[in-house]
Formats: structure tokens, C-alpha cells, sequence
């Protein structure tokens, strides 16, 4: 595991003492066949309204967090909860989906799939293992082996650049065919729909487009106050969960209410969890950081 910006000034604070079957999308034999028509809306089927069922997904990394985007965004629109742990707020993206569904993240692997399966209820499940690990591999294949038996009404997918034992398995292609980009684009529109509606003049939406779109994190982040952008940094270098007292020692209660209530954060077993990191992290506050974490030891 690589070392933190927080861990090392850690050690220095311290007091001395076309989706396809290997065309298309590449699918087990045991899977069955892949629909002929468009492998990436064979996958928006799956996700929105398919089946409990494990996902494999192999890709690039560019074009896996783009397909992590995309089912959020079809998700959202089917109405359907979903939940995504790609190794943001956490140096393990299994142990971020974990804490997020209130799961023990510290615990034996076995022990943590096992319990994530119920935990995820009927959400989608997306685990981007950006950097795969042993331990992040057996939750997975042990969760896999277990689905059935533990009754998961959930839908998991998990993208990596891993083999797995889980059946399903898709392959991303270097290049896609136009019928998969037409998928992909129809989700953005349909995703910015709700946005749009926002809009009484075609000179206003132009501006809109022109900029990228309403939704701009960095614009949003501008609105936070001082205080909250430094605890939003702070929590953010910690890269797991964080309980109320390292919290108090991070910032203000008001800071932490403004983090919570624009969603950046959230609570959940009394420990606040990043939702969405800032663009880039300061760490200039890893000294701060790592006295925080002195004080309440």
C-alpha cells in the first residue's frame, strides 16, 4: 500500500516514545450470449431493472470510470439507489463500500462479503478497484461465491482490470462501436433532462452547454465557506471514515452541517465519509491532519 500524504506526517507529528464477448462484450460461455444489438445496453438492462446478479467488468482506466459515471447516471434515472466505491475517500475500494453501507471495513475479508450482500439491499453496487489488491479480490470472490446462498437482491458491478471467478465478465474494447457511444450519449442527455428543464430561453441553455453543463463541482465547491473547503480537504487526505471526535478536532460543527447538508459528506455508524473529494487534494493540511489524529489518541 502506497504511503499517504497523512501517514507520513503522521510519522513526523508523533511524540518521541462495443462492450463485448471478446468482440462485443466478453461474456462466459455460462452466461449465455450477449444481446447482438448493443452489449452497453445490454448492461443498462442489467443495472436498472435486471436481476440480482455480479458483474465482471475489464477496461482500461479511462473508459472504466467513464462506465462507472454511466450507470450512476442511468441508475439515477431509473430511480434506482446506487452506491459507488472506487478507492476516492478510501485507499480500498472495498473497505469504502463497507463504510458506506455500514459495514465493519476492518474486518476479515471473508467476514465483510458476506456481510455487504444484505447491506447493499436492492441498490447497484459499483466497486471500481482502480489499483486491485489481494484482500479487495477475495471480498469479491468470496461475495460471488456466496450470492446465491446470501440472497443478495442487489446488483454488483465490478470494474478492474483483474481476472475473477465471477461468471458474468464483459471486456471493454480499445475502440467502440458507434451503436455503444449512441448508448452512452443517450444516457448523458438523459441525465441532464431534469436539468434543463430549469431553462425558459434558448439563449440561456446555450450559455449553459457552452459552459459544461450546471453541474461544475469545482463551481459548486466555490460556494463553500472557508471553513468547510478546509475541513472538506482535511477529511478528504484521511482517504477512509472518520469518527465525530477526529472530526471535532478537523473543524467546526458548522463547517461539518454545511459539508453534510450540500452532501459531500455523510454519516452513517457514527462516522462522516466523504461522498465527493475535491478536485485535487491540499497536502499542505496533512501536518494538521496528522495532529488531529495525535490529539485524540
Amino acid at each position: 500500500m502506497q504511503s499517504t500524504p497523512v501517514i507520513m506526517a503522521l510519522a513526523s507529528s508523533r511524540k518521541p516514545g462495443s462492450l463485448q464477448p471478446e468482440s462485443l462484450a466478453t461474456e462466459s460461455p455460462a452466461a449465455g450470449a450477449a444481446r447482438a444489438d448493443s452489449p452497453l445496453a445490454e448492461i443498462d438492462e442489467l443495472v436498472t431493472g435486471g436481476p440480482a446478479q455480479m458483474l465482471l467488468v475489464n477496461g482500461g482506466a479511462g473508459e472504466l470510470e467513464a462506465l462507472a459515471r454511466h450507470l450512476q447516471r442511468r441508475a439515477a434515472a431509473a430511480g434506482r439507489r446506487w452506491v459507488t466505491a472506487d478507492g476516492r475517500i478510501h485507499d480500498e475500494p472495498w473497505r469504502e463500500a463497507a463504510e458506506l453501507l455500514g459495514v465493519d471495513p476492518v474486518a476479515d475479508a471473508v467476514q465483510v462479503a458476506r456481510a455487504l450482500g444484505p447491506a447493499a439491499a436492492s441498490a447497484l453496487l459499483i466497486v471500481h478497484e482502480a489499483q486491485p489488491t489481494t484482500w479487495g479480490a477475495t471480498v469479491a470472490d468470496e461475495l460471488a461465491r456466496l450470492f446465491a446462498a446470501l440472497q443478495c437482491q442487489a446488483t454488483v458491478v465490478v470494474l478492474t482490470s483483474r481476472r475473477s471467478n465471477i461468471t458474468r465478465r464483459f471486456e471493454l474494447p480499445a475502440r467502440f462501436e458507434p451503436r455503444d457511444v449512441a448508448c452512452f450519449w443517450d444516457g448523458l442527455v438523459a441525465a441532464s433532462r431534469s436539468q434543463v428543464q430549469q431553462f425558459d430561453g434558448l439563449a440561456a441553455l446555450e450559455r449553459w452547454w457552452r459552459g459544461g453543463g450546471a453541474a461544475n463541482e469545482r463551481a459548486r465547491a466555490a460556494l463553500l465557506s472557508q471553513p468547510a473547503r478546509r475541513l472538506h480537504a482535511r477529511m478528504a487526505l484521511l482517504r477512509r471514515g472518520c469518527p465525530e471526535a477526529l472530526v471535532a478536532e478537523l473543524g467546526t460543527p458548522a463547517a461539518r452541517d454545511e459539508l453534510l447538508t450540500g452532501r459531500w459528506i455523510r454519516i452513517a455508524a457514527g462516522r462522516s465519509t466523504v461522498v465527493e473529494p475535491p478536485a485535487r487534494l491540499d497536502t499542505r493540511e496533512a501536518e494538521r491532519v496528522a495532529q488531529a489524529i495525535c490529539g485524540v489518541m
